[in-house]
């Protein structure tokens, strides 16, 4: 399980963590995601762009590299936001999504609706929109993930984990999704 989501990224002191995408799941172990550092090369499948507020190193770079990696080579080719990981910090969800977009087509997305639920019992915990306002968007490079870091404030704190883990789920919806086509989506 990750120990820390703030900056540089992700930590994981133990364990793994998993993602599911398309009925299967992505296992990234601690003793993979720590074997990878500043000076490792990592074969790119995909571009990757990390979120300013990762405060990125090199090290961090590489390992959200080998996760995107390893996403593209079970995703459809179609574009789809992912959940990584997220975890309860204050009064606050603290994820870590990724934006997949293993296509040849750049997007425009605007109106990120996040949504924390816990699984059982069923329950909103909190919600929030991302870039919404006016001339808000995030552009998807065509064969690209964006890794974001996302703070949404829970209305309802989180129950006792169970077993030390939480059990929630992160839902997204989009206002507006546009393709830009194979010439990217200009500024």
């Amino acid at each position: 399980m990750p120990t820390e989501l703030g900056a540089p990224g992700l930590q994981i002191s133990k364990g793994s963590f998993s993602v599911d995408l398309n009925n299967r799941s992505v296992v990234i172990g601690a003793s993979d995601w720590n074997t990878i550092t500043a000076k490792s090369t990592v074969a790119p499948k995909l571009g990757v762009t990390l979120d300013p507020d990762f405060h990125a190193t090199a090290t961090t770079r590489n390992r959200f590299q080998y996760l995107a990696d390893r996403l593209v080579a079970v995703a459809q080719p179609t574009f789809v936001p992912v959940g990584i990981v997220s975890t309860t910090v204050g009064s606050n969800d603290v994820a870590i999504e990724a934006l997949l977009n293993p296509t040849v087509d750049a997007y425009r997305l605007s109106g990120l609706h996040v949504t924390v639920i816990n699984k059982s019992p069923r329950t909103t915990l909190g919600s929030a929109t991302f870039f919404s306002g006016a001339g808000q968007s995030i552009v998807i490079p065509a064969r690209g993930v964006d890794f974001l870091r996302l703070t949404v404030p829970l209305s309802h704190k989180p129950p006792r984990p169970v077993g030390g883990e939480l059990h929630e789920e992160t839902n997204f919806h989009y206002d507006r999704l546009f393709n830009c086509g194979t010439k990217g989506c200009g500024a």
